[in-house]
């Protein structure tokens, strides 16, 4: 290949690298890009009565789970991330019993009621 046609061929290929690269950065419409698809939030005392998610230490043991919500009646305590369990309970005392309840364990970081979201659509 002679000097010339591999300055072209650089160039053209430049050229086309170019042009992906700006294609697949900008948007393909007039949206901003930061805006959410859907903006999802739960609603007030909208939540799986008897269902919470609970979060523990890095050294927390599951099994501290039961004994700490043993009084409420333990359906089903479920992993659904590293760290991170469904508990379903057949009595449910309320989040602020359960919060305090909770207060006093050293393997439970946070726990919060199953909420249910809806999601809505921006405009």
């Amino acid at each position: 290949m002679t000097n010339l046609n591999r300055y072209r061929f650089y160039s053209v290929l430049f050229l086309l690298l170019a042009g992906i690269t700006s294609a697949c950065t900008e948007p393909s419409n007039n949206q901003k890009s930061d805006q959410p698809v859907v903006n999802i939030q739960p609603t007030a005392n909208n939540r799986v009565p008897g269902e919470y998610l609970v979060t523990l230490t890095a050294s927390g043991n599951p099994e501290s789970l039961r004994s700490v919500f043993n009084a409420y009646g333990v359906k089903a305590i479920r992993e659904f991330s590293k760290g991170r369990y469904l508990v379903v309970l057949e009595h449910d005392p309320g989040p602020e019993e359960i919060a305090e309840r909770v207060a006093a364990s050293t393997d439970i970081v946070r726990v919060q009621p199953n909420f249910i979201y809806h999601g809505t659509t921006p405009k």
